[in-house]
């Protein structure tokens, strides 16, 4: 239901944008070019209206796509709630790479410190844009972390 919302809200935005610029044009004359309007400078440090659980620890980079509140809201990628021994692309709406569905099995500590260290040595073929973490003492504590989320 959540999702079916947010599908109409987007489609709804992107409807009145798109009149918005069809009513400029067509007090302009379709011919005259519509000169878009700066937002600000680029260098702008993103903000969240709240800040997501998780911010500002381990999982610090990972809560920018990921929740990790137990039913939390739906972000750009799947939970990280219960990770830890959960199946590998476990999220039936999320568009995983045929590598990792291919990989299968659960998400054991070990695996996780393998992914986290070299996500595309690990699944060769994986569409993660997630940089190694390089530094085994953050991945064990970002892993202690990911453990800590369970019911």
């Amino acid at each position: 239901m959540n999702r079916q919302i947010v599908a109409l809200a987007a489609g709804a935005v992107t409807v009145i944008a798109i009149a918005v610029v069809i009513g400029v044009q067509a007090k302009r004359g379709f011919d005259a070019p519509v000169q878009a309007k700066a937002l600000g400078p680029a260098n702008e440090t993103f903000v969240f209206a709240v800040d997501p659980t998780g911010r500002g620890g381990p999982a610090n980079d990972c809560v920018v796509c990921h929740s990790v509140d137990k039913n939390g809201p739906l972000r750009s990628a799947p939970s990280l709630w219960g990770i830890v021994g959960a199946p590998k692309a476990r999220a039936d709406w999320f568009s995983y790479s045929m590598a990792l569905r291919k990989k299968g099995g659960m998400w054991t500590e070990e695996e996780l410190d393998e992914y986290l260290a070299n996500p595309s040595g690990f699944i060769p073929g994986t569409i993660k844009t997630l940089p190694p973490i390089k530094d085994a003492a953050q991945r064990k504590q970002l892993i202690a972390y990911l453990k800590t989320l369970h019911s």
